[in-house]
């Protein structure tokens, strides 16, 4: 490594260096959507409780989304898609509600892996990956 590049210093400035040039990859959508495919799956048995925004979106918005696209794999697309579409004030509504459900169901972990992937997923948001 560099001498001279200036190395982050906090862990989250370590954090956001390593996701922010991962994000910036094809790859990242792609993982990203592995990630999702099973904290997202679980979100959508949840209802109108959903503690994931674009589960929780489309849960409320496309309640047949199930019925119309019962192969979990094309359904997980088409949120992803959907939400994608989403304008930032909706996005930001839906993630507030998320947030209020997932404080509703949250115990104590250790390593919250979770938030971490609200996280990821807020960072895609802005990125509009």
């Amino acid at each position: 490594m560099d001498s001279s590049t200036s190395a982050p210093t906090t862990s989250s400035e370590k954090i956001n260096s390593v996701t922010m040039s991962w994000y910036t990859s094809a790859q990242a959508q792609t993982e990203v959507i592995n990630l999702a495919r099973c904290t997202w799956e679980e979100a959508e048995k949840l209802g109108d409780k959903a503690t994931k925004a674009p589960v929780l979106y489309t849960n409320t918005c496309f309640p047949r989304l199930k019925e119309d696209y019962p192969i979990w794999e094309d359904r997980l697309q088409v949120i992803y898609g959907l939400w994608r579409k989403l304008r930032l004030e909706q996005k930001v509504f839906y993630a507030e509600k998320a947030r209020e459900n997932r404080d509703l169901f949250q115990e104590p972990q250790h390593g919250d892996v979770n938030s971490d992937l609200a996280e990821i997923e807020q960072m895609l948001d802005k990125l509009n990956v």
